[in-house]
């Protein structure tokens, strides 16, 4: 470790300019583990920590303008996923805990091209993987027929903002 919070149990002269310090590595939870409380853990470094649970954000499900069977899914990188899992299924409401999703693909990267079952009722979901799987996060493809490429649009809007 680079840096530890330490008790100092002495203090000895070394020389004109140069002392030894001599110390004990504390950990607070040994004064509370009697009591069956444990102390949160010490955190020793202002690094960022890499994140355990990995948020997909920006998920954009477009049809292609020249295959309505394709789509291209594109999302922002989620600090801390080494790997995004895509799922697809047949519907409109992402809520509906009857949906039963199917494993497309997995990939490294922030975007990919699939297949839709109907280009007007296809959903379709995104998770990182990190050091544990994180949220999923769901676009509705059939929402976005006929907006295409040349059209900025937001379904929670429900408006184009161009």
């Amino acid at each position: 470790m680079w840096r530890a919070e330490a008790r100092v149990a002495g203090i000895r002269p070394r020389g004109l300019y140069s002392v030894a310090i001599e110390a004990v590595v504390e950990d607070p939870s040994v004064h509370t583990a009697e009591a069956g409380a444990v102390a949160p853990p010490v955190r020793y470094s202002a690094l960022p920590r890499r994140p355990t649970l990995p948020m997909v954000r920006g998920l954009l499900a477009r049809l292609m303008p020249d295959d309505a069977n394709r789509a291209v899914l594109s999302w922002q990188p989620a600090p801390g996923a080494d790997l995004y899992q895509i799922e697809m299924a047949e519907g409109g409401d992402l809520d509906d805990p009857e949906v039963s999703w199917t494993r497309v693909a997995e990939t490294t990267a922030s975007q990919y091209f699939l297949t839709v079952l109907d280009p007007s009722r296809t959903m379709v979901r995104v998770r990182g993987m990190g050091l544990a799987a994180g949220p999923w996060t769901g676009a509705a493809v059939g929402h976005l027929v006929g907006l295409y490429w040349l059209l900025s649009y937001s379904p929670s809007l429900g408006q184009d903002l161009a």
